[in-house]
């Protein structure tokens, strides 16, 4: 699939901006998903999820014509991973969307389940791809999507609580230095 913008979109991902706005976009496809993407002239200029019912249609995930596969996934979940090895917690944010070139996609640890949150409809194509990549990278026990913020229904997305994989419990213990506390993942 495939998608053009406007120079000022294109504009936009060279100054490092991470989205391109539905004015922004001159022609895409009719359903969400991974699209090339294109300036007015035609250039590749990246990779994106494309959302075609959101004001954000295109989330840059990279610029490179690298293929988005279970190893793209795997490398940029490793690469968030590491970033918070040194982490004094069972309980931590283990990627944070944009910021850490994951776009619209929330994960969070509680020991040994994860809890993530798939927040555009382009995403939730990737869903089993994502899936299986943290199944790998993070080896959980167990991992619930807590798909109930409002931003799915404006991407034409339900609302859901769902366990994917493995089992999640009710509540899990937790630590954050010496602090321990029981938090409900449900």
């Amino acid at each position: 699939m495939m998608a053009r913008v406007t120079a000022r979109g294109a504009e936009r991902w060279v100054r490092g901006h991470p989205w391109i706005y539905r004015s922004e976009v001159l022609e895409g496809p009719s359903e969400p998903g991974l699209v090339q993407v294109k300036g007015p002239r035609g250039r590749f200029i990246g990779q994106a999820l494309y959302s075609p019912r959101s004001e954000i249609r295109l989330r840059l995930l990279d610029r490179s014509d690298r293929p988005i596969d279970q190893d793209w996934w795997r490398d940029r979940l490793s690469r968030s991973a590491a970033v918070r090895a040194g982490v004094d917690a069972t309980a931590y944010r283990l990627v944070y969307g944009e910021g850490d070139g994951l776009p619209s996609l929330i994960v969070d640890r509680y020991d040994r389940w994860i809890v993530g949150q798939i927040l555009s409809a382009g995403l939730e194509t990737m869903r089993a791809t994502i899936l299986h990549a943290l199944v790998e990278t993070v080896a959980p026990q167990g991992i619930l999507l807590r798909n109930d913020a409002p931003v799915r229904q404006r991407e034409g997305l339900p609302l859901e609580t769902v366990a994917v994989y493995g089992s999640v419990p009710r509540q899990i213990e937790v630590r954050e230095g010496a602090v321990r506390y029981l938090a409900a993942p449900w």
